[in-house]
């Protein structure tokens, strides 16, 4: 009977590609993004941090902050329009 020599090493990954999707800021020099805690604890504490990250990554970014009350809770017409109002919007949960 031969011997088979079995290779142990999982078979190798897929190339990483890179994400495609960019914002197209309408002032490119001062990116907006809206941050949407949804209302679960540490939501609002998860984007600053978030935020913060943002700041470093992304030159001349600002913010504009929505916090929800609960998270059944729809947003009012006056957060609605601060989002709309963004390039972009990061929403998360907490816990």
């Amino acid at each position: 009977m031969p011997v088979v020599f079995v290779d142990p090493r999982p078979p190798a990954l897929p190339t990483v590609e890179p994400y495609a999707l960019r914002l197209a800021p309408r002032d490119p020099d001062a990116p907006v993004l809206g941050l949407l805690a949804n209302g679960f604890p540490d939501s609002e504490a998860f984007l600053a941090a978030a935020g913060d990250a943002l700041a470093h990554a992304v030159p001349g970014v600002q913010f504009r902050s929505v916090t929800k009350p609960s998270p059944p809770t729809p947003l009012t017409d006056e957060q609605l329009s601060v989002l709309v109002a963004c390039d972009g919007v990061v929403a998360a949960y907490g816990h």
